[in-house]
């Protein structure tokens, strides 16, 4: 699927007004646009990380992602099931 700027740009507009008349926690808001900004790239997979300490830990997926790395809850994740 390929969107011109203008379906971009009213994607993004889109998101923002279900951001805020959503009632939406911080999670379910990082959830929505992890999901969009996935449809909106093409992407196979979208996360967003937060920063935990010194490192940087997936706060929540649009997607399955290998179980490699650290899981959306940012528990490290085991590389045998991979």
């Amino acid at each position: 699927m390929s969107f011109s700027s203008t379906e971009q740009l009213r994607a993004i507009i889109r998101t923002q007004t279900d951001i805020v008349a959503g009632d939406l926690d911080p999670a379910g808001v990082m959830q929505l646009i992890a999901e969009r900004a996935q449809e909106l790239t093409r992407a196979s997979a979208g996360v967003i990380e937060l920063a935990e300490g010194e490192e940087m830990v997936y706060a929540v997926a649009a997607r399955p992602l290998p179980t490699w790395g650290r899981d959306c809850r940012g528990e490290p994740a085991s590389r045998a099931a991979a």
